[in-house]
């Protein structure tokens, strides 16, 4: 596809935010938007300067992400990053990136989070002290293991990017790993609010805790 003039990527990129502000669309139609342009890297790259920059990525990488299109996605989240390196969100979106590609290499079972739950709520003292300890360690874990809307939320998300693997990504299990590792230590030290910090923090020991059940399973 040939590249369009200057003047017009920056007409098709105020189209492309209009349209996204406007309505809801389909994964497939954002791709779609975006490589009409004929320069999808660029497109990416002015998008990111736009003043709804944020709005705009979270939908972006989810959609690249949503049909398989890892290398796409990870491409959009370094971008942000190259843009924005004090922000700690490109950081965090790029760790989940990784870790989705962990954890979807060796999924745990369907109904693992509430066979866990059933049993802390049959251990007494002892089930307390673990779901004390997830609440500790892993926020969005104990969140899981006490809100059933929250679990199916996460079981809906965990199906929307059951292609996100480590094959399309194109690494290892040891690279995207450390790399997870890596960006969500950096996502929370660049972190200036508390919500972002537990998120980084939480994301880094569910990490963590699942690396540590393969290693032993």
């Amino acid at each position: 596809m040939n590249q369009i003039p200057p003047k017009e990527l920056l007409d098709a990129v105020s189209h492309i935010i209009d349209q996204l502000g406007s309505a809801s669309h389909t994964p497939e139609e954002i791709v779609e938007l975006i490589e009409a342009t004929g320069d999808p890297e660029q497109t990416i790259k002015l998008l990111a300067l736009s003043s709804d920059w944020e709005s705009t990525f979270a939908v972006l990488h989810m959609a690249y992400a949503v049909l398989g299109r890892c290398k796409e996605a990870k491409f959009v989240l370094e971008t942000l990053i190259s843009i924005y390196p004090e922000n700690p969100h490109g950081y965090l979106l790029l760790g989940c990136l990784f870790r989705g590609a962990l954890f979807n290499a060796n999924p745990p079972p369907r109904d693992s989070t509430a066979s866990l739950r059933n049993l802390i709520e049959t251990t007494g003292k002892a089930g307390e002290e673990t779901l004390n300890m997830f609440k500790r360690l892993d926020p969005y874990a104990y969140r899981a293991l006490t809100d059933r809307e929250h679990e199916q939320r996460g079981e809906e998300i965990r199906d929307m990017l059951s292609q996100v693997t480590l094959e399309a990504l194109g690494y290892s299990w040891d690279f995207a790993y450390n790399r997870a590792e890596e960006l969500f230590k950096e996502a929370m030290r660049l972190s200036r609010d508390k919500k972002t910090r537990e998120q980084a923090w939480s994301a880094m020991s569910s990490l963590k805790m699942y690396h540590k059940a393969q290693r032993e399973s």
